[in-house]
């Protein structure tokens, strides 16, 4: 049995040049979980994260506030997908609902339509940049057995994203991609998710859990980007 902790970045750089760098709230929230887990007794033996740079940032803030050595891994199967292309696909399709410069709230609800018509197959994906949903399902899959083969009697931790982290949880509760879409909105930000891998059966055992920004002094620098 291998216990896998999977945690969502945290908050990166939403509206600016380079989205994928964190914020100093986003460094600071990697910090405060790093000394959570360092207090929690979990000790993992290996964090694995996908190959943005928001992951490995994220992940180098929590080890450094661990005192036992851990092993980093890269894993590019933990990517998240491409929003902007996925963005500018859907858009291309529908033109009339491009939103306004700056407007964060009428961003996140294109993003949302655009997951639902790339889920339905409804964007032409074929000759373009962005992969299908069936191959994102897919390398998910691939990224989490893999993750299970590394597994000790340890913890693993995985630093990825909402869409990465959403996916895997559709497939073991075995939900639709609209609920799946949901979920993934709700994910926070170095938020954690729990989940017990034995050889014939993968089980959640705790999702979205933010208990190291619980304390009144932090409960501001709760985010979802």
């Amino acid at each position: 049995m291998a216990n896998i902790i999977l945690i969502r970045h945290a908050q990166a750089s939403l509206g600016k040049s380079n989205y994928d760098a964190l914020s100093p709230l986003g460094f600071k929230q990697a910090e405060i979980l790093g000394h959570y887990i360092e207090q929690s007794g979990w000790q993992p033996q290996t964090i694995i994260t996908g190959c943005l740079q928001r992951h490995r940032q994220t992940a180098n803030a929590i080890m450094n506030a661990l005192s036992d050595s851990v092993e980093l891994k890269e894993n590019a199967d933990w990517n998240e997908f491409d929003f902007k292309s996925l963005i500018k696909l859907y858009l291309h399709k529908h033109p009339e609902q491009m939103p306004a410069a700056n407007d964060v709230r009428a961003f996140f609800t294109i993003l949302k339509k655009s997951m639902l018509a790339w889920s339905c197959n409804e964007l032409d994906t074929e000759n373009q940049t962005l992969e299908s949903w069936e191959h994102f399902s897919q390398r998910i899959t691939r990224a989490i057995h893999s993750s299970q083969d590394d597994a000790t009697d340890r913890p693993t931790i995985i630093v990825s994203s909402g869409g990465a982290i959403a996916m895997l949880l559709k497939q073991i509760l075995e939900i639709n991609a609209k609920t799946m879409i949901n979920l993934n909105f709700q994910i926070r930000n170095t938020s954690f998710t729990e989940v017990l891998m034995k050889p014939h059966k993968q089980s959640l055992v705790a999702f979205n859990q933010v208990n190291h920004l619980s304390h009144k002094e932090y409960r501001d620098m709760l985010t979802y980007a």
